[in-house]
């Protein structure tokens, strides 16, 4: 299981590279070849654990434990820890522009038969060292699932009582990713939310590999909000208003400025390209007779 997780995350973080079905089949048979286990084997065992949660929590903090210990002896850095229920899980420090903020338990087993919650939720307050327009992206594993029915929901408070969110009523059989992208001109003071998955009757699903990862602004992607509600008082302060109007004519005009310059820099390769085709094309006595003055 430590080994599928890691190949799992090969592909995940080469995407491009395994578009294929058939790769990923590979890979993960590699996986299996490995060990000396069939597919057979791996499912049956699978579905052993869907119906025996405890054993499943305690497999699942072995692996776990495994991922940490080798992640620390490449990195050769002692990463600080937070204990939350049985399981400890890694708690990703804040180093450079992105930083995983995420401090609860990292793998949930999920069922509807009244044993467990089916539902995530989680309330984190920002870093000390948060910026205007961080970017959250919510990421996590969805396995075991039937229906692929799980409930997702991402939302940040500011400073000046306005928020922001997204909802989602659909999700997928792997990885899940939801970003949230935070107001260029103010702070977001807290992050919030909940993931909710409805397996059949009976079922048992898991959710794994949780991150909620901060990342800075980036021009770039700032606009693509994937149909994300803002939310604020009746009345915004006129100073706030300026900002933003302020904010947004800025980045037109230095989205304007690159245009022009990518523009006029095109028309000057054009015009270079056309200079080296006739200077080649030139019969060889003009060009004889220009050295010659």
């Amino acid at each position: 299981m430590t080994d599928m997780h890691k190949a799992e995350a090969v592909i995940d973080m080469n995407s491009a590279q395994y578009k294929d079905d058939s790769l990923k089949k590979a890979m993960r048979q590699s996986v299996l070849m490995k060990h000396g286990v069939t597919q057979a084997q791996f499912d049956t065992t699978l579905v052993w654990y869907g119906h025996h949660a405890k054993q499943y929590d305690e497999l699942y903090d072995e692996i776990v434990a495994r991922l940490e210990d080798e992640s620390r002896e490449l990195s050769n850095v002692k990463s600080p820890v937070m204990r939350e229920g049985m399981p400890q899980v890694k708690r990703y420090p804040s180093a450079g522009d992105s930083a995983d903020i995420w401090s609860k338990r990292r793998v949930w087993t999920i069922s509807n038969e009244g044993i467990n919650d089916n539902t995530i939720r989680f309330d984190f307050a920002t870093q000390s060292d948060n910026q205007n327009g961080d970017r959250y992206q919510l990421s996590f594993k969805f396995t075991n699932s039937s229906n692929n029915d799980i409930e997702v929901y991402l939302g940040a408070d500011y400073y000046d009582g306005t928020l922001s969110y997204i909802h989602r009523l659909s999700g997928l059989e792997g990885v899940n990713r939801y970003v949230l992208q935070g107001d260029s001109t103010k702070k977001i003071k807290r992050v919030y939310g909940y993931i909710k998955a409805n397996p059949g009757d009976g079922d048992v699903c898991f959710i794994d590999s949780l991150q909620l990862l901060r990342t800075r602004f980036n021009s770039s992607l700032y606009g693509v909000f994937r149909n994300q509600k803002w939310v604020g008082p009746h009345y915004l302060d006129p100073e706030y208003r300026t900002l933003v109007d302020a904010n947004r004519k800025k980045q037109q005009a230095e989205e304007a400025a690159a245009e022009a310059e990518e523009k006029k820099q095109a028309e000057i390769d054009a015009q270079r390209r056309v200079q080296r085709r006739n200077y080649r094309v030139r019969p060889q006595e003009d060009v004889e007779a220009d050295s010659l003055g």
